[in-house]
C-alpha cells in the first residue's frame, strides 16, 4: 500500500526542466537569472527617481500584483499566454518595488545590502562555468556578504546591530532565491523561461498558498 507523505509534494509538470540534460538546464537557469537580473535592473531605476505615491500604496501595489501573478500562474498554467501575461504584470510589480526601495533609501536603511547579495549570487551564476551549484551559489553569496559587512562594520559604515540584521535579511532572501530558482525547474518547460523570471516574484507569497495546500492534502487523506 503507498503511503501518503505527511506534507504534499512539489508540483512537476511533464516535460519539465529539470528532466533535460546539465547543459540544457543549465542554460536556462542562466536564461532565467538573466531576465531577473534585467528586471532588478529596472528596480534599480525606478529607484533612482523620486517617488509618486506613499508607502502604504506601493506595499498594496506590490502584494496586488504578487496575487495577481499567483492567480495567473493557477488559471493558465503555463505556455506562452502565462509567458505574456506575466511579463505584463511585472512592469508594475517592478515599478512599485522600486518605489519601496526608494522610500526605504530616504528612510536612512541601508536598501544597498540585499542589492549586495543579489549581485554576488549573481556574479557566482556568471563565473562559475559548468560548475553551478545552487548550494555553492548560496554559500559563497553568504561567506561573501558577511566579509563585506564585517568590513563595512570596521570603517563605520555601519553599525555592527544594523549588519547583523540587515545581513540576515539579505541571506534570507538569498536563500529564497536560490531554493526557488531550483525548486521552479519541475515546474517550468523550456519556453516558459518569462514565466519563471516572475515566479522569482509571486512566489513569495508560497508560504500562505503552500500553507493552503497543506490543509487541503490533510482534509484529503484524513489526516487531521
Amino acid at each position: 500500500m503507498h503511503v501518503q507523505p505527511y506534507f504534499p509534494e512539489p508540483i512537476t509538470v511533464r516535460g519539465n526542466v529539470a528532466a533535460e540534460s546539465y547543459g540544457v538546464t543549465l542554460r536556462f537557469i542562466r536564461t532565467v537569472m538573466g531576465g531577473h537580473f534585467l528586471s532588478v535592473a529596472l528596480t534599480a531605476g525606478v529607484a533612482g527617481f523620486p517617488p509618486v505615491v506613499d508607502t502604504q500604496a506601493a506595499v498594496r501595489v506590490f502584494l496586488a500584483c504578487l496575487l495577481a501573478l499567483t492567480l495567473v500562474r493557477r488559471l493558465l498554467k503555463g505556455g506562452a499566454a502565462d509567458n505574456l501575461v506575466s511579463l505584463a504584470l511585472l512592469v508594475p510589480t517592478v515599478a512599485s518595488l522600486g518605489t519601496l526601495v526608494r522610500l526605504g533609501y530616504d528612510a536612512g536603511l541601508p536598501v544597498w545590502i540585499p542589492f549586495l547579495a543579489y549581485l554576488l549570487a549573481c556574479a557566482y551564476g556568471a563565473v562559475c562555468g559548468r560548475d553551478f551549484s545552487f548550494v555553492g551559489q548560496f554559500v559563497i553569496t553568504a561567506a561573501s556578504l558577511t566579509v563585506a559587512l564585517v568590513a563595512a562594520s570596521l570603517i563605520g559604515w555601519l553599525g555592527w546591530p544594523e549588519a547583523a540584521l540587515w545581513g540576515l535579511g539579505a541571506l534570507a532572501l538569498g536563500l529564497y532565491y536560490t531554493y526557488d530558482l531550483a525548486a521552479l525547474l519541475s515546474r517550468r518547460r523550456l519556453q516558459e523561461a518569462p514565466a519563471a523570471v516572475a515566479d522569482l516574484y509571486r512566489d513569495l507569497l508560497n508560504f500562505l498558498t503552500y500553507s493552503v495546500r497543506i490543509v487541503l492534502h490533510w482534509r484529503r487523506f484524513r489526516f487531521i
